[in-house]
This record gives structure tokens, C-alpha cells and sequence, in this order.
């Protein structure tokens, strides 16, 4: 086991013992790197002063370089929403390069999704990992909430949870979903990285985008029909013998009782090409 750690060699630290120039760690997603090392993704700490980020570590944890990213408006004002930072992480396959997904819109962009509405398009970037620069950003395009609740409208979300490379031309996206009184859902969409470049543009309400194809995979509430966790992880196993990939999800608990960490091991079949 090995802790994550600042540039110091120190653990990260709770909220009660973090100081003023440390961001409390919210870690999402996380990738090896073809030199051993690691990069995660960090929600942020909007509370205090910190975009969301991507950190690179080496192959014990020890922070190597930290990129924030603020995605501010045209006034200059941080346009990330609390808690829906960096949620997907895709290495490319050369390891020079990585996407990285939003959970949901930036405020300038519009809504998030609901029972009665898709919102506005999701910011998936490219970054160089030798310096973190934005390099390239398409627009993803998630679905409204499966199930409209009733009692708690305000807490239905529907964003995306993970993205991994599906090949140098298309990414594997996971919806993730919650609806009070619902529970949850998850859905997999294939994606083409040919969707125009949004990274200049600072507001899809003012000027809408065009949204990256997507094509329906599957719906992981079949795989679990009424039994289907919290998924929010995704990774790529080993190819089997007939051909298929090994694709494994996995659930976060929320350290909640009443929830479970869950394991799904599928296969996966490879997909005609999305449309541009």
C-alpha cells in the first residue's frame, strides 16, 4: 500500500488538519502509467480556492506535478460546480497524453441533467502530461435522469463517472445516475474523438456546441436489474481467447452502510466505428 502524498513526501490531509496552500483531496479516478507511475483526478475544493486537478505521482504515491484547472467564464469567475470536477480519467495509448471528464456542465454552459431535461453539454479535455496544457476539448452531450423523483427533485443527477480508449479514435463513457426513491442507474455510450475543438469557447448557452456522436453500449441496470450500485469506476482486463475484451466496473460506497461495493466483470465486443 501506498499513501498519496504532497511534493514533501506528507499524506494528504482531512479538512480539519489541511493548510491554506493544500487542497482536501477528493480523488476520483486513477491510471497507471507505462513508466510505473500514476496519475489521479481530484474533484477539487471550490470552498477554498482550488479548481479540480490532475495529479502525477510516482510509483509510491509522491506527488511529481499538480495541474488545477479553474474553467473560468469570460468575467473570470471559476465556472466549476461543487462536487462535479474531473470524474473520468483515459490515458492515451502512447502515455503522453490524457482525456479528462467532467461530471457535469460548467455553470457558463448551462443546467445539469434532470428528469426533465439532458442540461447542457459536459467539457471532455485533452491535456499533455508533460506540463498538463490544455491541448484539445470536445463536447459530450449526457442523458436526462432515467426516473423523475418525486419527494427530492433537487438531488436527481446524471453525469459521467468514467471514460476509458476505446483505440486511438473513441472513448468508452459511463453515465452514472441517481434519482431519490429510484436508486441508481449506469449506462455505457461509445464516443468519436472527431467532434469539433470547444476548448476557445468560453459558454455553450451562448453558443452551442456540436456534441461528440455517441452510441449506446449498454445498460448496466440489465447486467443488475434493481441490485445496480453507485458505478463509478472502469477498466480494461485482459482480451479472452475468442476475441472480446475484458471490461470490469466498479461501484463507490460512499462509506454509507446501506450501499455496497460492487465488482462487474463482463465482455466486451468490439463496435462499428461512430459516425463523426
Amino acid at each position: 500500500m501506498h499513501p498519496l502524498r504532497d511534493t514533501e513526501g506528507h499524506w494528504l490531509r482531512p479538512r480539519h488538519a489541511a493548510p491554506a496552500t493544500q487542497p482536501v483531496p477528493d480523488p476520483e479516478a486513477i491510471r497507471l502509467l507505462p513508466d510505473g507511475g500514476l496519475l489521479w483526478t481530484d474533484e477539487g475544493d471550490p470552498g477554498r480556492g482550488f479548481g479540480t486537478s490532475l495529479v502525477r505521482t510516482d510509483a509510491t504515491g509522491r506527488q511529481i506535478a499538480r495541474w488545477f484547472y479553474a474553467f473560468k467564464d469570460k468575467d473570470g469567475r471559476p465556472g466549476l460546480r461543487s462536487n462535479f470536477g474531473f470524474e473520468g480519467l483515459a490515458v492515451t495509448p502512447d502515455g503522453q497524453q490524457a482525456w479528462l471528464a467532467l461530471e457535469a456542465p460548467l455553470r457558463q454552459d448551462g443546467p445539469r441533467a434532470s428528469a426533465a431535461t439532458a442540461g447542457a453539454p459536459v467539457r471532455i479535455s485533452l491535456v499533455s502530461l508533460d506540463d498538463g496544457r490544455l491541448l484539445r476539448q470536445i463536447a459530450y452531450q449526457p442523458d436526462a435522469v432515467p426516473a423523475a423523483s418525486w419527494a427530492l427533485p433537487q438531488r436527481e443527477v446524471n453525469g459521467i463517472s468514467e471514460i476509458l480508449p476505446d483505440g486511438p479514435d473513441h472513448l468508452l463513457v459511463l453515465e452514472r445516475s441517481y434519482s431519490p426513491g429510484h436508486g441508481f442507474g449506469a449506462r455505457l455510450y461509445r464516443i468519436g474523438l472527431q467532434a469539433p475543438d470547444t476548448l476557445a469557447m468560453d459558454s455553450f448557452m451562448r453558443n452551442p456546441p456540436q456534441v461528440a456522436a455517441k452510441q449506446l453500449i449498454a445498460d448496466l441496470s440489465t447486467v443488475q436489474r434493481g441490485r445496480l450500485d453507485n458505478m463509478e469506476a472502469m477498466s480494461w482486463g485482459p482480451p479472452l481467447p475468442d476475441g472480446t475484451r475484458v471490461l470490469v466496473f466498479a461501484s463507490d460506497d460512499n462509506f454509507n452502510p446501506a450501499q455496497a461495493n460492487q465488482i462487474l466483470v463482463t465482455a466486451y465486443r468490439p463496435s462499428t466505428p461512430c459516425a463523426p
